[in-house]
């Protein structure tokens, strides 16, 4: 019976890696290829990847990419002449079912890689837009307590997973923007003066230039 197990266990595996690896029949290939490009430069960023983790990586990037296409196109056609009432509810409902693929992507990415290149992978995916905003933060406000830090980060973390499923980069960029707003008003209830910051900032920035 434990013999079974594994032997079903075995083939599974085989047939997860193989639906990964395969071109799907409905993919152009000039889509098929950008994805695959695109997933590579990724993974070329990570380091201290194995050549079989490489490639694997490269199949579940690119397989993630085009499910996510394929709910954007299952989608989009639901939108034309749709109200703002009813465009509303089918963004909620896409949004729930790429959230499902992105954390199955996420779960099977921690299979193949350790939790700092998993990071990475979600820094490639989003334009390492956690790293561009959390140091622009930080930056500009060098005053910032361990506890503030912290809430910047975590919800930095929240907006990128989030970003991961969307279909574009307005959308990605997006998401960020929306937890900007949640930060700075976090900030500004610590009584944190963002204006002033924000300008003595611009300053140091002017100063650093002008060396």
């Amino acid at each position: 019976m434990l013999i079974r197990r594994i032997i079903s266990a075995c083939l599974m595996l085989m047939i997860v890696g193989f639906a990964y690896a395969q071109k799907p029949a409905d993919a152009p290939d000039d889509y098929w290829n950008t994805i695959t490009q695109r997933s590579q430069k990724i993974v070329d960023e990570i380091p201290r990847l194995s050549e079989e983790q490489s490639k694997e990586l490269v199949e579940k990037i690119r397989y993630q990419y085009y499910s996510i296409n394929k709910v954007y196109d299952e989608f989009d056609p639901k939108f034309e002449g749709a109200d703002s009432k009813k465009k509303a509810n089918l963004e909620d409902k896409r949004f729930k079912k790429t959230e499902k693929l992105n954390k199955k992507f996420i779960a099977s990415l921690g299979k193949t890689a350790s939790p700092e290149q998993v990071d990475a992978v979600k820094d490639g995916m989003t334009y390492s837009l956690f790293h561009v905003t959390s140091k622009a933060y930080f930056d500009m406000l060098p005053d910032l307590t361990p506890a503030q830090k912290e809430f910047i980060e975590k919800s930095l973390r929240e907006a990128r997973d989030n970003a991961m499923h969307t279909g574009s980069s307005k959308e990605k960029h997006g998401w960020f923007g929306k937890y900007k707003g949640r930060i700075n008003n976090y900030l500004s209830q610590e009584g944190v003066d963002l204006q002033e910051a924000r300008k003595g900032w611009m300053e140091r920035i002017e100063k650093e230039k002008a060396k």
